[in-house]
């Protein structure tokens, strides 16, 4: 391969970086206003990469609707069900809340 050769697989892995950097940052939503110019140039050159930010895109909104998933009503049970009769800390909160609080009883969910 060569000297040639070597920089430049080197120079492209670390294009290839860049580009990769630059999709995730605008997946997420965090592009400056340089990183977005950058992101630009680089889809104008290269056509599969259009498709690139797609497929990262509906990934990325596929992740996100899946934790706004509430939990299941029998998997929230099932942890009740497993804490019920363990004592529970009150936490540093109640313990500076004076007797009044701590006499209160446990608070209602």
């Amino acid at each position: 391969m060569g000297l040639n050769g070597s920089l430049e697989s080197f120079m492209s892995d670390d294009i290839n970086n860049r580009t990769d950097e630059l999709l995730v940052l605008a997946v997420l939503g965090e592009l400056s206003e340089a990183e977005n110019a950058e992101l630009d140039d680089a889809l104008a050159a290269d056509s599969d990469l259009a498709a690139d930010l797609a497929a990262d895109l509906a990934v990325a909104a596929r992740l996100q609707s899946i934790a706004e998933i509430a939990p299941l009503a029998a998997a929230k049970q099932l942890v009740m069900n497993a804490i019920h009769g363990v004592a529970q800390d009150a936490g540093p909160a109640a313990k500076d809340a004076g007797p009044a609080a701590k006499d209160a009883g446990p608070a209602a969910s």
